[in-house]
């Protein structure tokens, strides 16, 4: 009699773990994966990817200074990127965000410049570009088409 006890505590205490740990499965499977930076595997992609004529002259450092000054503005320089909220309302963490890519290819630029580097604006938008397909492709921007 206590062997069929035990038996059936045990089978019962399956079948619960069982339900937990499969709707605990179900809720991680149903949330959205959160995109990870990764400073040098944006180094590495934009590297590879960048043109010929640029890649000859610009060192993996010079482009992972300039990741950095970019990842940075869009981050904190509110002049940059700004909240796409056409209305006038104040933003929500909901609304997009507008990135105003000529100001930030001309900020990077004339940085890149003061810090030596030997680089052309068509250089820094080309870095720039891939940078935010890097972005894209990670899932931490949504271009818009």
């Amino acid at each position: 009699m206590a062997l069929i006890a035990v038996v059936a505590v045990a089978a019962l205490a399956f079948v619960i773990a069982a339900a937990v740990i499969g709707r605990e499965s179900a809720k991680l499977g149903a949330t959205p994966k959160m995109p990870v930076y990764r400073l040098e595997e944006a180094v590495e992609f934009v590297s590879e990817e960048l043109p010929f004529e640029y890649a000859a002259v610009l060192s993996p450092d010079d482009v992972r200074r300039m990741l950095r000054w970019h990842i940075n503005r869009l981050q904190f320089d509110r002049s940059v990127a700004g909240t796409g909220a056409l209305d006038g309302s104040p933003p929500t963490p909901d609304d997009p965000v507008v990135v105003a890519e000529e100001s930030l290819v001309t900020g990077i630029h004339r940085r890149a410049v003061e810090a030596g580097i030997p680089v052309g604006v068509d250089a820094v938008g080309a870095v720039l570009e891939i940078h935010l397909e890097y972005l894209r492709l990670i899932g931490a921007i949504d271009r818009a088409g």
